[in-house]
């Protein structure tokens, strides 16, 4: 598997970590791997599945080497923006002129960009079907980096030729790597990662005065290599019981899926990391999230969550969403139930020929006087029993 070590973790010059090289198309950096990403931005939406056939939002089948981050970058007190990432790795063969893994067939490795750039521009005219959303481009897609990595303290302006964006974007800026802390701008990186997706938007109203990042990366794959990598994953979880292992194992995958990581970044002065890291405890634990404060594996966490860095902190097992909206900053209003109990209750009786009555009641007068009256006197000797036991 590849890992950021390749990047020379050694090195003390950040650009050599950062695999930005620059922007060879209005919308689309071409990073010094060969890889490419565009960013979309795109106002929080809502997937009601009571009305799915009125407004869908296709799904686009990805695989290996397709990449997507959700970025939320928000300035203290001003409204927040929301970015879709979309990175796109192809694999060459040396026996093969087209590319491996794009995801229509005969792409040739000469006609890469135009093809991602067309690909792109599909997965945009799906995305406004159900919201605003458009393509960033030059300036904009360098503010969007910077702020990934400064939060908001640096600007660069784009040079006439917008080649290396690495050395550009990071210049600028100090960083510090201690064995277990960052230091950005001599300000602390407060960093946390969530284990799954959940609803966020309290979260988010306890932050409006503050710098932040939240950012959400899938690394994807197409249905038949999620399947394989989870069973592989799992094969060791109840091999003697197939039912526990059916139920372990359902709904695990989704129309996306793919590793998964979440983060929330701040950058604090020390004075007042403590106060704040107790501060944001509480509001995780009132909301009852799954979360771990980054230490050991911050600087993985850090450049895994930066746009275009897809090698760091690649961790299983293999998660699912069912909908887009799921891992970006979108709603899910779930099938209301119709049902009306008493009408279910009578659709479900089963006919009878037989007159119930006859069970329950029987005609006074086929009894004689005597008859009669031991049959009323028995009705509350018997309740009077009842009672006494």
């Amino acid at each position: 598997m590849p890992s950021l070590k390749q990047f020379g973790l050694s090195s003390t010059a950040v650009e050599e970590w950062l695999p930005w090289g620059g922007i060879v198309e209005p919308i689309i950096m071409k990073q010094k791997d060969g890889s490419m990403f565009c960013i979309i931005e795109y106002q929080p939406y809502t997937v009601d599945l009571n009305e799915e056939e009125e407004n869908p939002v296709p799904r686009w089948s990805f695989r290996r080497g397709w990449v997507i981050w959700s970025e939320r970058q928000h300035i203290r007190d001003e409204e927040a923006h929301e970015y879709l990432v979309l990175l796109w790795n192809p694999f060459y063969s040396q026996t093969q002129k087209n590319v491996q893994n794009a995801l229509r067939p005969k792409i040739s490795k000469e006609k890469t960009v135009s093809y991602f750039k067309k690909e792109s521009s599909i997965i945009l005219k799906d995305l406004q079907q159900v919201t605003e959303a458009r393509f960033l481009e030059y300036q904009e897609i360098m503010d969007v980096l910077s702020f990934a990595l400064s939060h908001g303290d640096d600007h660069q302006e784009m040079p006439e030729v917008p080649l290396y964006m690495d050395a550009l974007l990071s210049g600028d800026i100090k960083f510090e790597f201690g064995a277990n802390d960052i230091y950005i701008n001599e300000k602390r990186l407060f960093l946390v990662s969530l284990f799954s997706p959940e609803p966020v938007d309290k979260l988010y109203d306890s932050l409006i005065h503050l710098n932040y990042r939240h950012t959400r990366r899938l690394l994807l794959f197409n249905d038949k290599e999620a399947v394989k990598d989870l069973t592989k994953y799992t094969r060791t979880w109840f091999p003697s019981r197939k039912v526990l292992r059916k139920a372990a194992l359902e709904d695990l995958l989704g129309n996306y899926n793919g590793y998964y990581m979440e983060t929330f970044q701040f950058l604090l002065d020390d004075d007042t990391y403590d106060k704040f890291k107790r501060f944001f405890q509480n509001q995780l634990d009132v909301l009852g999230y799954s979360y771990i404060f980054e230490s050991y594996n911050i600087k993985e966490c850090f450049w895994g969550s930066i746009p275009g860095l897809f090698l760091a902190n690649i961790r299983p097992p293999v998660m699912g969403f069912a909908y887009l909206a799921e891992f970006l900053h979108g709603y899910i209003k779930e099938l209301e139930d119709h049902t009306d109990i008493l009408e279910d209750a009578k659709a479900n009786l089963i006919p009878t020929s037989v007159d119930i009555s006859d069970y329950l009641s029987f005609e006074q007068d086929d009894l004689s006087p005597i008859e009669k009256e031991r049959h009323v006197e028995e009705i509350p000797n018997k309740k009077r029993k009842k009672k006494g036991r």
